[in-house]
């Protein structure tokens, strides 16, 4: 993915007349978006082939033949985005930049994920603070799309491997190698609950897949995801720490909104924010959403509604065990040691591969550098730190040769 023009900052819309390069599905998603935060856009642009109509929305479009005369003329007075995606080949961007020439620095790529999170929380707290009765994060969480067991319908669940990890343990990569070999399977989407509900009910044989990950680097990756992809758990949060502080309301909500509308990019603020209200917050009962997020507390709810793994031992040098309870086969694997097992894997589904498909990559997001500088510069306490590398399930699941080597990464983070 391109780094040099992704545009994070916005206030330069202010200022120009915005085109968006693709009238289909990803430029008029940008449309939506960019319309929830009050910003006009003047065109959208196609190649010549793909003019079907003269408007789309309401807005006109106009081909990159006219493009290039608008350009010469008012290049000062014109933004053209190309909203992106991880799917949007870098041909495309190439081609749009040597068809302006030398004008070409009107272009800035813009991630749809990104415009999304910015609508999303422009719109929350806006909605929060004009409304005098506030939601509580059960109804919230109640409108969310959620897996829901109507949506479960696999013609033969006898072969139907189940995922049901926490968040940035290889959920994605898994259910992207299993549908490229032909694997089925079905994403439970870190919801323990909706899996304790399914295996109530299904009393057959049951293959699960479980991933475990070191604490600090699962904590850190899931909350760039956060940011980049799920902004409506991190809604959830902060519904959820509303309804529990001490401050007053509005001064609660104007400090959320600096801290998710104007300094999202500061990492290390959103991190500590996310280790005292999500992972070790000790006076607060956690929503069964929000405790998905941490490895930490997705394990104990693992533990509590479908078997404890800490009843049965693990192979922690190979990095993988297969463990049977009643009705359940748990492949349980160390993410670290994934691309190792893949025979072991592959035996275990009865399909043969040999390499994963790799999905929900940190590198891929639009805040793809925000995450590698917080990997290399964020900070934390000792407490956290200690207590991280305390947790049972790094005791069980890693040797401790392991564990000294994720103390000697983190070390040097410690406040």
């Amino acid at each position: 993915m391109e780094k040099d023009n992704e545009m994070t900052d916005l206030s330069v819309f202010n200022r120009k007349d915005i085109i968006i390069f693709g009238a289909g599905r990803l430029g008029k998603e940008a449309k939506k978006y960019l319309d929830y935060l009050s910003y006009t856009v003047k065109y959208f642009v196609v190649d010549p082939e793909f003019q079907q109509e003269d408007k789309v929305e309401g807005i006109s479009v106009i081909t990159t033949y006219e493009l290039v005369k608008l350009v010469d003329k008012f290049s000062d007075q014109l933004i053209i985005i190309i909203p992106t995606t991880p799917s949007v080949p870098e041909v495309i961007k190439k081609r749009i930049r040597g068809l302006l020439g030398s004008h070409s620095n009107v272009i800035s790529d813009i991630s749809l994920a990104y415009l999304r999170y910015k609508a999303y929380f422009g719109t929350f707290f806006n909605e929060i603070i004009n409304t005098p009765f506030l939601i509580t994060s059960k109804e919230f969480a109640s409108k969310m799309l959620i897996c829901s067991l109507s949506s479960l319908y696999i013609e033969d669940q006898t072969t139907t491997i189940f995922l049901c990890l926490a968040s940035k343990t290889g959920d994605f990569t898994l259910g992207f190698t299993f549908k490229k070999y032909g694997i089925p399977n079905f994403n439970f989407w870190h919801r323990v609950d909706k899996l304790a509900e399914f295996i109530s009910n299904y009393k057959k044989k049951i293959k699960l897949v479980f991933g475990v990950r070191e604490p600090i680097s699962q904590n850190l990756s899931n909350l760039n995801h956060l940011v980049s992809d799920d902004p409506q758990f991190l809604a959830l949060q902060i519904l959820q720490e509303l309804e529990n502080t001490s401050k007053d309301k509005n001064i609660f909500i104007n400090e959320m909104k600096e801290l998710y509308v104007n300094n999202f990019s500061n990492i290390q603020l959103l991190f500590d924010n996310f280790i005292n209200s999500c992972i070790y917050n000790d006076n607060m009962d956690l929503h069964p959403f929000v405790k998905q997020f941490t490895m930490q507390n997705f394990i104990s709810l693992y533990n509590e509604r479908i078997v404890n793994l800490f009843d049965y031992p693990f192979d922690k040098e190979s990095g993988y065990s297969i463990i049977q309870h009643n009705n359940l086969e748990i492949f349980i694997y160390q993410l670290e040691k994934l691309n190792d097992i893949i025979p072991h894997l592959s035996k275990w589904t009865g399909v043969e591969f040999n390499e994963l498909v790799l999905g929900n990559v940190g590198a891929d997001k639009w805040s793809a550098d925000t995450y590698k500088k917080a990997q290399k510069d964020i900070k934390f306490s000792k407490e956290y730190f200690d207590r991280c590398f305390n947790e049972q399930y790094v005791h069980h699941f890693y040797t401790e040769s392991d564990i000294n080597k994720f103390k000697k990464r983190w070390k040097s983070h410690i406040k």
